[in-house]
């Protein structure tokens, strides 16, 4: 186990959660935005998007292109923003095992199998989000009083 002093502990708690959820957002922002246009070089656009999908002989392609490139960039956004982490991160779960079923489930390819892995691995640490939050400094949640689960 690593042992570390309470102020470096303190130090990674803060900026370690933040530079997590920046990298994090990042992934999912660029993501959706490559999957509705081409700029900056992110992704095949909308046609490519809406044609991977139905190769996948999913239905409602147009429908799933919008509804990923929606959940990836606004579930992106905030988790990086720290802002209803737990929602966020939720969609973004949702994201990467919907991706590792449909699109990684030939399991016999050696890179497709890597995808599988990849996808349930950043499951894991969004997962992690949900439970924990968007740790202890730099984030919208942490700035407003705490939410309460019931409504009593």
């Amino acid at each position: 186990m690593l042992m570390m002093s309470s102020s470096h502990r303190a130090l990674l708690e803060q900026y370690g959660t933040l530079a997590a959820r920046i990298v994090v957002g990042l992934l999912f922002i660029t993501a959706g935005i490559g999957k509705i246009g081409t700029g900056f070089g992110l992704g095949g656009g909308f046609a490519g998007t809406v044609g991977y999908i139905s190769s996948a002989g999913l239905p409602f392609p147009e429908l799933l292109a919008v509804a990923a490139a929606v959940l990836e960039i606004g579930g992106g956004a905030l988790v990086l923003l720290g802002w209803h982490t737990d929602i966020g991160a939720s969609m973004l779960v949702f994201v990467c095992l919907f991706t590792a079923a449909f699109f990684h489930n030939k399991l016999g390819d050696g890179m497709q199998r890597t995808l599988f892995l990849k996808n349930l691995s950043i499951a894991g640490g969004l997962i992690y989000m949900m439970v924990y939050g968007p740790g202890t400094g730099y984030s919208c949640d942490k700035r407003q009083e705490p939410r309460t689960t019931s409504m009593m």
